[in-house]
């Protein structure tokens, strides 16, 4: 099992395509591929909607199409624009009409696309739609196809910049280390991923699994997991406790981690040199790299919320990290890659 993703677009002279500074070749998009939309716009339908007008602000099962498509060995694109501005279009000007959901007349004209939609290549279409038709709710609703994820087909080529190739299944390890695994498990079951059942010998369909503490500081080189989560989470030696995921990054694994969680690995210096240091900060929010995978949010982040900003002390590999308390619990993200810590 190899957790890696390629980056088969990148420029001569490139980066990694995780960290800042990437940038890809022009690539064509011919007519027949299929646009799956990441934005409150065009993907924003209740996943039990029968009509236009009933909408959500996201329909997260998008996550879930495009992981299916991976399972059933089909491959993806990501496409965001090199070097773009904050809210510019990945996909700009391309005729294409919708083919899902049903309800939604199938209209052709020019659309754009912006916050990273993905891509099906048309030798894939076929097989992608055959996905999308047994993406379905348990039990089966007769008027939802697909949970509702919005889906365009191209008419015309356009040209874009495609920032990763996808074509590996995911297989999660959600840390419950610190008992605050529900935190992921509730985006990722929204999104419709299953949470494996070791007890159920006959599950043969799953993508993520529940780790504790011991399973990580087991971690290593050839452990199976494509990326490992860690919620809310302080540990007293977290040298000791992280060492065994920097040899599971190092291997071509990856990491997010969260709010507490962040001042775990940042303790063990796994992107900076000294550490971080919280401070609290009125400013208005800027938004660095965004064409760095992570920063592919749909407007801004609210101003009225207290926001705590990280100073990130010799940063080596460029990312930022922020705290943002919302209506519920306080968020800090953390990205984590082999490109990250090589560079």
């Amino acid at each position: 099992c190899s957790p890696e993703v390629v980056a088969p677009y990148a420029a001569p002279g490139s980066p990694g395509a995780d960290i800042p500074g990437y940038f890809a070749v022009d690539t064509v998009i011919p007519p027949g591929s299929l646009i799956i939309p990441m934005d409150n716009t065009f993907q924003s339908h209740k996943i039990d909607a029968t009509s236009d007008a009933d909408h959500s602000w996201f329909n997260l099962r998008a996550y879930g199409y495009v992981k299916e498509l991976r399972k059933a060995g089909i491959p993806v694109e990501w496409v965001i624009k090199n070097f773009k501005a904050k809210d510019d279009f990945d996909i700009e000007n391309v005729s294409c009409f919708p083919v899902n959901p049903p309800f939604l007349p199938s209209t052709t004209q020019s659309r754009s696309f912006p916050y990273a939609p993905f891509v099906v290549l048309p030798q894939f279409h076929d097989d992608a739609i055959a996905v999308l038709d047994i993406f379905q709710p348990s039990p089966p609703n007769a008027n939802v196809r697909g949970f509702n994820v919005a889906v365009y087909e191209t008419t015309t080529s356009v040209t874009v910049n495609i920032r990763q190739h996808l074509n590996n299944r995911q297989y999660i390890a959600v840390s419950d280390a610190g008992g605050n695994a529900d935190i992921h498990q509730a985006f990722l079951d929204a999104a419709g991923y299953i949470q494996e059942d070791e007890e159920d010998l006959t599950q043969v369909d799953f993508d993520y699994k529940l780790v504790s503490g011991d399973d990580i500081l087991n971690f290593q080189a050839s452990t199976c997991f494509t990326v490992l989560t860690e919620p809310h989470f302080s540990v007293g030696n977290p040298e000791a406790y992280t060492e065994p995921v920097r040899d599971f990054l190092n291997s071509g694994g990856n990491l997010l981690g969260e709010c507490e969680g962040i001042e775990t690995y940042e303790s063990a210096h796994f992107l900076t040199s000294a550490g971080i240091i919280v401070e609290g900060s009125n400013d208005v929010h800027d938004y660095p790299n965004p064409d760095v995978p992570y920063v592919q949010m749909d407007g801004n982040l609210n101003e009225v919320k207290e926001v705590l900003f990280l100073i990130l002390e010799s940063i080596h590999s460029g990312m930022f990290l922020m705290k943002v308390f919302g209506l519920h619990s306080q968020v800090l993200i953390l990205i984590l890659c082999k490109p990250c810590l090589e560079k």
